[in-house]
């Protein structure tokens, strides 16, 4: 079959490039290529995403479409390209940036980096989104053998840029203000001091390497696609090629009082340098020639500042919204639970029942059957028939290390999608709290034990359940986003590994406490050895669903931090996968055999909380001792047992 390219994003800086080389020469025999505008579709929109794929059938994608300096409307547009794999297309190139890589690092930066701490606190949103496109392309080959990738460049720029000065990028809104200063007769006011350094690469050069990586470059791992360390220059040095170009002789002032931003972000092409040693790129101060630097960058300003592109922020009237705000504030407090049939959600429901509850409260306990949290549409429909004034979301597709292992994909893609629309939905309908549950999953691998509640952007998970973490991960940078741009206080605790009544108990897919509870009473009422999973020297700290349910509530109408709290047992209560083996075969009574296979991993070794935050608001706050609380969900698995999940 011919090789039939979809360019999604080909109305922009890099989609026009690729179409002037493709144009100039780069076109191949037998190929056919598709430059796709926003006009042609809303990409934001599954339906409309898979209407495209159905219509172009491409066999390969660049996937440049990106809504520029936003925050999660790009991770929503980029799970979407799921289509690309339902459409079977071979290749996917997506479009990433430097600002993924962390704020705290060392230089150069290369493609082993990208998730070794938090991006830069001034573009958070876009960086996270742009960094999961990451985590999506690990998943799809990793569980369906897809060979998608990304490219990383460093600061592109050329015509059809975005050149709005107060939302373009550091060269185009230079630009755009010289021509505005000549024009004007007025000194051009540059931002910052001029000091902060840049790789700056033009479009038409990265055009030619787009079309290379999706020819030629079959790694998963992105690659980074720049000019050399060498050709790092400061912004001032570009300020000077533009005011060259254009032709400025007035004053040039350096505004100190703005930010430089990151003063330096210097990225190595060793890997480019590696598989293409003899590229060349454009000279930056290329100027005499029609398709070098200055003169194309030139061409572009001649044009009408009004018509100059600006990219828009999607906007949204809130008008309607206060009313709804404020009605609710006179209303009596309506706590929406998301998960509510499931292991805290029915812990949460008992302990409101057994005194919790406060009079004037109103609780709502969802479940699956109620809703699709993944739709939006279904979403919307249930925040309009409850109007919660509060929310704790508990719902996620959850699992044990050995399906985590397998279905990497799934569990991001679910979980972002539920995740996204909870949290939408609730600042859309002026909910004014929302406490999510996140996991101790959601701290780097490599790390240094105790973890708190400040590390958990400091290097990536572990591989073994990626998808989940970075999913989950991904709900703290939402609230810190919806903190910064709305001042919404919502929030998330991380239990550690919890247990109790109504747990999932299947073996092959729960998580390792109730895992063990139904293996035990198997093998007691078979007759057989217990067979545990692992060497038994992991270590853990177990919560009992109820101690986790009368913390999230105390969470939610006391603790006023976006910052997530840990709620865990302390240090000296960690305990060995053993140690949890004895307390269940002690409460099931079991008298039989048990054996540990280590053919089998044993997943993290230990991830041991720090719960300093939680013992320096709640000081007196008890846990149930640990064999009285496996001796309740033993009992109650056993009773249960036609009826419990498993």
């Amino acid at each position: 079959m011919a090789m039939r390219v979809l360019v999604t994003g080909g109305s922009g800086l890099v989609g026009r490039g690729i179409e002037r080389v493709v144009k100039e020469g780069e076109r191949r025999e037998g190929e056919e290529w598709i430059f796709l505008s926003s006009k042609d579709a809303n990409l934001l929109s599954p339906e409309e995403t898979r209407a495209i794929f159905e219509k172009h059938r491409p066999t390969h994608v660049i996937h440049l479409a990106a809504m520029v300096g936003g925050l999660f409307r790009n991770m929503r547009q980029n799970l979407d390209f799921w289509a690309a794999h339902d459409f079977g297309v071979e290749k996917v190139v997506s479009c990433l940036s430097t600002c993924i890589f962390p704020d705290k690092t060392s230089y150069p930066i290369d493609e082993s980096m990208v998730h070794n701490g938090p991006p830069h606190d001034s573009n958070f949103g876009y960086a996270y989104a742009k960094r999961m496109i990451d985590v999506q392309n690990r998943a799809f080959f990793q569980q369906f053998g897809r060979r998608y990738t990304a490219v990383i460049p460093t600061n592109v720029f050329g015509p059809h840029d975005n050149f709005n000065i107060e939302d373009g990028h550091v060269l185009p809104g230079l630009i755009h203000k010289t021509f505005m200063a000549k024009k004007e007769g007025k000194p051009l006011v540059v931002w910052g001091s001029g000091r902060a350094l840049r790789q700056f690469i033009y479009s038409v050069d990265l055009a030619r390497l787009f079309i290379w990586v999706l020819r030629e470059y079959n790694e998963v791992e992105p690659i980074i696609l720049s000019v050399g360390e060498e050709d790092e220059i400061s912004i001032k040095d570009a300020a000077d090629a533009v005011v060259e170009a254009l032709g400025f002789g007035g004053e040039v002032i350096y505004d100190t009082s703005k930010a430089d931003g990151q003063l330096k972000k210097t990225a190595s092409n060793a890997k480019l340098r590696k598989y293409q040693p003899d590229f060349t790129f454009t000279p930056f101060r290329e100027v005499k020639l029609i398709r070098g630097v200055g003169d194309a960058l030139l061409c572009r300003c001649v044009v009408p500042p009004s018509a100059l592109r600006v990219t828009l922020e999607e906007t949204v009237s809130h008008s309607g919204r206060q009313t709804d705000r404020e009605s609710q504030r006179k209303m009596a407090m309506r706590v929406l639970v998301t998960g509510g049939s499931g292991l805290v959600g029915k812990a949460v429901e008992r302990v409101v029942k057994e005194g919790e509850g406060r009079e004037g409260e109103e609780w709502i306990f969802l479940s699956s059957k109620d809703a699709n949290l993944v739709s939006a549409e279904e979403t919307r429909a249930i925040f309009e028939k409850h109007r919660p004034t509060h929310v704790i979301h508990l719902a996620a597709m959850v699992g044990g290390l050995y399906r985590n292992m397998r279905q990497n994909l799934d569990f991001w893609r679910s979980n972002i999608h539920i995740n996204d629309n909870v949290l939408h939905m609730s600042h859309e309908f002026g909910v004014e709290k929302v406490v999510s549950c996140l996991s101790t999953c959601v701290f780097p691998d490599k790390t240094t034990y105790p973890i708190d509640e400040t590390m958990m952007h400091n290097g990536a998970p572990h591989n073994s359940n990626y998808g989940y973490a970075y999913a989950k991960r991904m709900i703290d940078v939402h609230n810190r986003a919806l903190f910064q741009q709305y001042g919404r206080r919502y929030t998330a605790v991380i239990p550690t590994n919890m247990f109790g009544a109504h747990d999932n108990f299947n073996i092959e897919d729960g998580h390792v406490m109730p895992g063990l509870v139904h293996k035990t009473y198997l093998a007691k009422k078979e007759g057989k050895p217990l067979v545990v999973w692992g060497s038994g020297r992991a270590l853990r700290q177990f919560i009992y669903s109820v101690d986790l349910a009368r913390l999230f509530i105390w969470v939610l109408r006391e603790y006023n931090e976006v910052e997530p709290i840990i709620t865990s047992v302390s240090e000296e209560d960690e305990l060995t996968v053993k140690d949890a083996v004895d307390a269940i075969v002690e409460a099931f009574e079991f008298k039989g055999e048990v054996i540990y296979d280590t053919s089998k991993s044993d997943g993290q070794i230990k991830k041991t909380a720090n719960n300093a935050k939680l013992k320096r608001y709640l000081p007196d706050f008890k846990f149930t001792p640990f064999k009285e609380a496996v001796k309740e969900t033993c009992d109650w698995f056993a009773a249960n047992y036609d009826m419990a999940r498993k």
